[in-house]
């Protein structure tokens, strides 16, 4: 699996390219390449993400943002 926690990784992607599917977190998921078992990418596409938040305000779509996923770790360690 790509290394999806570079947010810098889908600057130079073509964004037509990409493609969205539900992960097993209930979530939809959007990149290109192979997608796993678990419906993540390969290629994760942070862009076409977080075009897809704005166009759906309240909706969380992988790959999250450093932010995102520090702040879900924490939640994590809070249970």
């Amino acid at each position: 699996m790509g290394n999806y926690f570079l947010e810098n990784s889908s600057d130079e992607m073509d964004h037509d390219l990409c493609k969205f599917s539900t992960g097993e977190h209930g979530y939809p998921t959007v990149g290109q390449g192979r997608l796993d078992d678990g419906g993540f990418w390969e290629v994760p596409c942070y862009i076409c993400a977080r075009k897809y938040e704005l166009k759906n305000p309240g909706e969380k779509c992988w790959p999250h943002t450093s932010k995102d996923i520090e702040t879900l770790f924490l939640r994590k360690e809070k249970d």
